[in-house]
C-alpha cells in the first residue's frame, strides 16, 4: 500500500514545483494576467500540504478498510467493500484537504457545503463505476488465478 502512496506524493511535489516556477518566471511585457494566475495557482503550496496530508490518510484508511473487509467478508461482495472503503477514505481525505485548504478563506458554512457536495460527487462517481471495476477485478482474478488476502500484513505506511 505504501508503494502506491509515496509515488503519488512525489508527483504532487513535482507539479507544485513546476507551478511555482511558471508563476515566478519572467513574462512578456504585454502580459497583464499575473494577478489572475496568482489567484488561481498562488495557493499551490497550501494545497500541496493539504492534499499530501489528506491523501496520505484517505488512501491509507481506504486500503486498510478494503483489506480488512475482504477478510471479514471472506472475499465476497467486492462492490460493497469497494464502496464502503471508498466512502470512508474519500470522506476523510476530503474533510482534511478542504479544512486545511479553505480554512480562513471561506466561511464555515461554505466549507461544510463544499465538503458535503464533494463527498456526494465522489461517492456518486464510485457508485457509477463500481460495476465496471467489479468486472475488471473478476477478470484479473480469473486470468491470474490469484486472490490475495492480507492476513498478517503490517499496515505501517512508512514501511516500504
Amino acid at each position: 500500500m505504501a508503494t502506491l502512496i509515496w509515488p503519488s506524493l512525489l508527483v504532487q511535489i513535482i507539479l507544485t514545483i513546476f507551478i511555482y516556477l511558471v508563476l515566478l518566471s519572467p513574462h512578456p511585457k504585454n502580459w497583464h494576467n499575473d494577478v489572475a494566475f496568482w489567484i488561481v495557482f498562488g495557493n499551490s503550496l497550501r494545497y500541496l500540504f493539504a492534499s499530501t496530508i489528506g491523501n496520505f490518510f484517505g488512501d491509507f484508511v481506504n486500503g486498510y478498510c478494503l483489506s480488512k473487509m475482504k477478510i471479514l467478508l471472506r472475499g465476497k461482495h467486492f462492490w460493497m467493500r469497494s464502496l464502503a472503503s471508498t466512502f470512508i477514505g474519500e470522506t476523510l481525505q476530503t474533510i482534511v484537504v478542504f479544512i486545511i485548504t479553505f480554512s480562513g478563506i471561506v466561511s464555515n458554512e461554505d466549507l461544510l457545503r463544499i465538503n458535503v457536495s464533494t463527498i456526494i460527487f465522489k461517492i456518486g462517481y464510485a457508485c457509477i463505476f463500481v460495476y465496471f471495476t467489479n468486472k475488471v477485478v473478476k477478470k484479473i482474478k480469473t486470468k491470474e488465478c490469484l486472490d490475495v488476502y492480507d492476513n498478517d500484513v503490517n499496515y505501517n505506511p512508512f514501511k516500504l
